[in-house]
């Protein structure tokens, strides 16, 4: 079983590698995949709110750290 499944492993990830040559791209949860729940959106509000804070904060940069 362990062959097969390698086998089948390789050829899946020569493809993913052939047809995304510079990888693969990061889908959108709300307009790529189509999710609607009002829930994941506050929560990637929230992110992108803390993400924004932190990349901001002095200390992002600071070369010490």
């Amino acid at each position: 079983v362990v062959p097969v499944l390698l086998h089948l492993l390789t050829s899946i990830s020569s493809e993913v590698k052939k047809r995304f040559p510079d990888g693969v791209p990061l889908l959108d949860p709300v307009d790529d995949m189509g999710i609607k729940d009002p829930g994941l959106k506050k929560v990637i509000q929230k992110v992108e709110a803390f993400e924004h804070r932190m990349y901001s904060h002095p200390l992002h940069s600071d070369p010490n750290l």
